[in-house]
């Protein structure tokens, strides 16, 4: 069988070699991001001398950015039928930023950072989702993707832990701390020349087999006919609704920032913020890879369901409490 028509080689465990890279792209990533954001807050409050409103400017941009990008660079990587330039250069992007926070000494220039920061992730973040759709099956697409958040997640486990223990020993050192993150960075970067674009097991093909690289781009999905260009089909009525639910539910999220600067005047100390950071990642990471799976069993809407019916009777639960930040 010619070598474009075999399958995707798998780990014993079933998981694709290239979505282990992904993966492990993604917890060195999660691991330099999440060693910075528990810290961010009590930086700018404490370090910079920033205000919450001016907190609050920086995460409204950044992830602005973040929800704009991504819409343009998915559609983008259908036209170039090519995703992964794109998820380099994402990954690329964020991990020559991210360290330059330890030279900030003002809040518009920790926005500036943090901006390209999330520049870089919703340019790869589209693409990155395309691909590990590519290199999944019906039946183990949600326990791909779970295994993907969950070694996200672990990274976001390390990278907090990282952080207590260095800050145990260096106390208030967070530009040295925030500085030592182009080592994962660089790190997760390197990982992703080890995936190949034509690694792909193919969805609902005979014997495993893929499909060729622009049929996903050339079918209209909707009638099963040429669309006649790349990325022309339209988007499914279905999909715009999900959109609906989702924009409602994140009108009503908490924002997690503001959470822990208030965790950070609760304890008195930034040390133990990224340790109860990473404990907050240990019951994501422990459970993503299950819940994937069990998405694949009983249907994606009724776990999409529960989860967030256990959010809302939390975040519900939760004082919201006075957030008593130096100005």
């Amino acid at each position: 069988m010619p070598q474009a028509m075999t399958q995707v080689e798998s780990t014993p465990q079933g998981i694709p070699r290239p979505v282990w890279f992904l993966g492990w792209t993604s917890l060195f990533t999660d691991a330099a991001t999440e060693i910075i954001y528990p810290l961010l807050p009590i930086y700018l409050s404490r370090v910079v001398g920033a205000s919450a409103v001016s907190l609050g400017i920086i995460e409204g941009v950044a992830e602005g950015i973040n929800s704009l990008l991504k819409v343009i660079s998915g559609w983008w990587s259908d036209r170039l039928s090519r995703r992964r330039p794109l998820v380099i250069v994402g990954y690329l992007i964020s991990s020559a930023a991210r360290p330059l926070i330890a030279l900030t000494t003002s809040w518009p220039q920790v926005l500036v950072v943090r901006a390209l920061d999330r520049t870089g992730k919703g340019i790869r973040g589209a693409p990155r989702d395309a691909l590990l759709t590519r290199l999944a099956t019906k039946g183990n697409r949600g326990r791909i993707f779970g295994f993907h958040q969950s070694m996200d997640h672990t990274g976001a486990i390390l990278g907090p832990l990282a952080a207590t223990v260095f800050l145990y020993f260096l106390p208030d050192r967070y530009r040295l701390l925030f500085a030592l993150t182009a080592i994962p960075g660089a790190i997760a970067v390197a990982m992703l020349f080890f995936v190949r674009e034509d690694d792909r097991e193919g969805e609902g093909r005979p014997e495993g087999r893929p499909l060729p690289a622009a049929a996903g781009n050339a079918i209209d999905h909707g009638r099963g006919r040429p669309s006649g260009r790349p990325g022309a089909q339209p988007l499914p009525n279905r999909l715009y609704a999900l959109l609906i639910v989702i924009l409602v539910f994140s009108l009503g999220n908490s924002a997690d920032a503001f959470l822990l600067l208030r965790l950070g005047d609760a304890l008195g100390s930034a040390t133990y913020v990224p340790l109860m950071w990473a404990a907050h990642h240990v019951v994501k990471a422990g459970l993503s890879t299950w819940g994937g799976g069990l998405s694949d069993r009983v249907g994606r809407k009724r776990v999409i369901v529960a989860g967030w019916l256990i959010y809302a009777i939390v975040i519900g639960d939760q004082d919201s409490g006075h957030l008593n930040v130096r100005c």
